[in-house]
């Protein structure tokens, strides 16, 4: 019954509705290290992205591809071919394999069904290993980082709660991995926190916490993360109206664009999930509430909207986006509706 309990919880805080305790404070300045002089930020206001918005649909339940049936995916990753997608279902709880090609879906690891090993519960996040031969997944109810062989579905943990192995999580629900595959970089939305795990050996620190590591703005609830080409900063989704930006040398936090505070453009209703293109300059943000896909200019904060179900852009409809993946090339973004059980590719 308490695990039950529990489970609820943390689903109802990835769907963004369990209040976190905390407020941001606005600084009056940003920090040097994110500073830009007036030149560089005019330029960068006329930013714009590879994307025109057109929408159309790569798999869903009934509508294209068949086997297996989403329950509630959250996130997704796309091998180096573009063949295949792998998603995370917090409800099955599972880890769906998607031929891009023709929308097949098919279960790869689940307890009881495909695989040994550790058990998932809730499966909120995943990232390739280098060789893309594993997947990383951070599980918010066992409160790890578990590894996925893809060959065989078998599951192992590398860092949890109680192992001896660090500072624990409380609510881990997004993960990023460094190009070397040397340290994974977790967000937890309860201990308002980013935990750096290193991979060869599971061992666990805080990188970055209100009131405790680094200095600068506090987070609210930080949910989901992606890290620059240089692995020396990482992009935050907080609170569903913020991007923050976390220097990974010293944890330091500032504020990228937040309504009505940092930035300017659309508003954010409920940003989910985050990446970045190739050049650093623009992070593609999924709106939840508005089903929409946003580009943020990294400099300056503007907040624009690239594609929006029955206004901006056409296609297919985009409900509940949530999580998203970009192409090496930036000219495609594949993502998942959450709700509509679909991915929806944005060109």
């Amino acid at each position: 019954m308490l695990k039950a309990l529990l489970f609820l919880y943390l689903f109802m805080a990835l769907l963004g509705c369990v209040a976190s305790s905390g407020s941001k404070v606005t600084a009056d300045e940003q920090g040097a290290s994110t500073a830009q002089d007036s030149e560089e930020e005019e330029e960068d206001l006329t930013i714009r992205g590879l994307l025109d918005g057109v929408r159309s649909l790569v798999s869903k339940d009934g509508e294209k591809g068949n086997g297996a049936n989403f329950s509630f995916p959250s996130a997704i990753v796309i091998d180096a071919d573009e063949t295949y997608a792998y998603a995370t279902d917090t409800q099955l709880p599972a880890i769906i394999r998607i031929e891009l090609s023709s929308g097949d879906r098919s279960i790869i690891s689940q307890e009881g069904v495909i695989g040994n090993g550790a058990e998932l519960t809730l499966p909120a996040d995943l990232q390739f290993n280098v060789d893309q031969s594993q997947l990383y997944v951070v599980d918010a109810l066992e409160q790890a980082v578990i590894t996925i062989n893809l060959s065989t579905g078998d599951r192992s943990v590398l860092s949890v709660n109680g192992d001896s192995l660090g500072d624990d999580f409380s609510t881990p629900i997004g993960i990023a991995v460094d190009d070397l595959g040397e340290f994974a970089y977790v967000a937890d939305s309860d201990a308002q926190a980013i935990f750096k795990i290193n991979l060869s050996n599971g061992q666990r620190e805080i990188l970055s916490q209100n009131f405790n590591v680094g200095d600068g703005e506090p987070f609210v609830t930080p949910r989901r993360i992606a890290l620059n080409s240089d692995d020396s900063k990482a992009y935050v989704v907080d609170n569903g109206d913020a991007i923050f930006s976390v220097n990974l040398a010293n944890g330091n936090r500032s504020v990228v664009s937040e309504n009505n505070e940092t930035g300017f453009g659309d508003d954010f209703e409920f940003a989910h999930s985050i990446t970045l293109n190739s050049e650093d300059t623009l992070a593609y943000v999924t709106d939840r509430d508005q089903s929409a896909l946003f580009e943020v200019n990294l400099f300056t904060g503007e907040r624009y909207i690239v594609t929006k179900t029955d206004t901006i852009g056409e296609g297919y409809d985009l409900g509940d986006a949530g999580g998203l993946y970009i192409t090496p090339n930036d000219r495609k973004v594949y993502v998942l509706d959450e709700v509509g059980l679909s991915i929806v590719l944005v060109e």
